[in-house]
């Protein structure tokens, strides 16, 4: 009678204890592979830093865009090499402008980039104003242009002096 209840307690440990086992088994399994993408992470993000300080920013954008998108502040850091990137691949103006719309406003980012970020747009936006404006003249003269060619007007409008 002792054999039967100590095989029945055997069995019941062991029904209930393997479960047990493998549900610690597996949240341990989870916690090691947790702290290695994070520490995966880590290494990316420093690694991203590094080749934006380095000018090599496709590469910093590539590591950037593996990492979670809440990770650190990736999120501010990529629209600002793909800017940096953008004028070493000497873009033009207009590309450049737009590629600084992505740039987070000023209270909203204050990290290792955020001065440079808010220079950057502040000048591409003061160059892209001045780009628009010598465009429109550019546009205006060559209208008057086609307009005076050869007394064109005078033909239709007469003698425009007395006007």
């Amino acid at each position: 009678m002792k054999k039967k209840i100590i095989a029945v307690i055997a069995f019941v440990l062991v029904v209930t204890g393997v479960p047990f086992c493998a549900i610690k088994g597996d949240e341990a399994a989870r916690a090691r592979a947790k702290e290695a993408a994070e520490s995966q992470n880590k290494e990316w993000y420093k690694e991203a830093n590094a080749c934006i300080d380095a000018g090599e920013y496709e590469d910093a954008i590539k590591l950037l865009e593996k990492l979670p998108t809440d990770y650190e502040d990736s999120r501010y850091i990529i629209p600002y090499a793909e800017y940096c990137k953008g004028v070493a691949d000497k873009e033009k103006i207009e590309q450049l402008y737009r590629l600084t719309w992505n740039f987070p406003r000023e209270n909203e980012y204050t990290g290792k980039y955020s001065e440079k970020m808010q220079t950057a747009k502040a000048e591409t936006k003061a160059q892209y104003e001045e780009y628009t404006e010598q465009k429109e003249k550019k546009k205006e003269k060559k209208s008057r242009k086609m307009y005076h060619i050869k007394g064109w007007s005078e033909k239709i409008y007469g003698d425009l002096s007395k006007w």
